[in-house]
């Protein structure tokens, strides 16, 4: 009786064939994972849009890019400062958007936390800021991260207490690069307290917009986009790294009279010549996402300036900046308008005349992405 079987050859032309086809539908099984990520990605920022406008219908108003919050005015934070002098200033972060949203996001809870906290004394030393404020902000929020980013699952800012919880959204301030972080938050900065940042988006720094503030319409206003997050504080990634060009930046200004960011040059000088991937010059404090609730604005706003995806870039650490937003999605970022829709914003967007400085008032110079960021800028464009 004659028995059927493979032959060797045959055995490994099948085991081939299988492997190719592995091969051909992993590609295929990693892009639909990523597609599933990309629309929840994309589904927190559509809860974003929704937390704004019913934060407006409660209060008349969106919610600043960052605020005082209890008793953190600026002769507390200078008690603070005196009383703290290796604290790193972190205990003296004003709070940000995304803490004001809290309610809206079905984090009630934990923005009591933080609020009964801040509320608990006239004495920012008696409140022992560099503990307390890590009541109330540890733990993950999914409301709040997109899970494009593998980094959302880890700790993020520890110092000396348990790991702050992370976020990857950050609100637009336009093309409003300068002055973005002043005196009322940095005791030592006292030559800026009359400063005021240059109001060119939607979420600057104690600005409370309205409806009737986006004249372009809400259709043509940018609200919120994501950052990616870095693993740790001192990582020089240029997706989540902020290139430290107080020399190469700047343009004869100085910290009581800063003059105007060319954002070109932070295209041209921020990354490794032949690896757009390292900065040359990393300033370690910046760590975007890594305190969820914090104001300062390298950690929670970005400008439609530069392409998405672009290094960011300081020219002074609390005067002029380019942030950038990133993402870990193919081609560019999502993006909710202030109409709360939300939309994908590719790297190719249309950024008009990089080589112009910041603008003070009128339309943007930098094109469609500029036009989008600012709610009164004279542009009708939509993206």
């Amino acid at each position: 009786m004659k028995k059927c079987a493979f032959t060797l050859v045959e055995l490994l032309v099948v085991i081939a064939i299988i492997g190719v086809l592995i091969a051909l539908l992993l590609p295929a099984v990693q892009a639909a994972r990523e597609a599933a990520r990309r629309m929840q990605c994309s589904n927190v920022f559509k809860q974003i849009g929704v937390a704004l406008h019913n934060y407006h219908d409660t209060h008349k108003a969106f919610p600043a890019g960052a605020y005082k919050f209890g008793n953190y005015n600026m002769s507390v934070m200078a008690e603070w400062a005196s009383a703290n002098p290796n604290a790193g200033g972190y205990g003296i972060h004003p709070m940000n958007t995304t803490l004001a949203l809290c309610p809206f996001l079905e984090q009630q809870a934990r923005y009591e936390a933080v609020h009964q906290r801040a509320f608990s004394s006239t004495s920012a030393a008696a409140n022992d800021a560099v503990n307390s404020r890590y009541e109330g902000n540890t733990g993950k929020i999914s409301a709040i991260l997109c899970p494009s980013d593998s980094n959302s699952n880890l700790p993020g800012y520890s110092g000396n207490s348990p790991a702050i919880a992370r976020s990857s959204v950050v609100y637009s301030m336009g093309d409003g690069m300068g002055n973005i972080e002043v005196g009322y938050m940095y005791p030592s900065y006292v030559s800026y307290p009359t400063r005021r940042p240059e109001e060119r988006g939607m979420f600057h720094l104690f600005m409370w917009h309205t409806v009737s503030s986006c004249t372009d319409g809400t259709s043509n206003t940018v609200g919120a986009s994501e950052h990616c997050q870095t693993e740790r504080g001192d990582d020089a990634n240029a997706k989540v790294g902020l290139f430290n060009g107080t020399a190469a930046m700047r343009e004869g200004d100085t910290a009581n009279n800063p003059s105007s960011m060319i954002p070109q040059t932070c295209l041209n000088n921020a990354t490794v010549a032949g690896d757009k991937t390292q900065l040359v010059n990393h300033w370690g404090g910046n760590w975007p996402g890594g305190i969820w609730y914090s104001g300062r604005p390298a950690y929670n706003n970005f400008h439609t300036v530069l392409p998405p995806n672009s290094p960011s870039c300081s020219s002074d650490v609390v005067v002029v900046m380019v942030l950038t937003p990133s993402s870990y999605h193919t081609g560019g970022v999502n993006a909710v308008l202030m109409d709360g829709a939300v939309r994908f914003v590719s790297n190719t967007v249309d950024c008009g005349n990089l080589s112009v400085k910041r603008p003070l008032q009128g339309k943007s110079p930098y094109g469609v992405w500029g036009a989008m960021g600012t709610p009164s800028g004279g542009e009708s464009t939509s993206l």
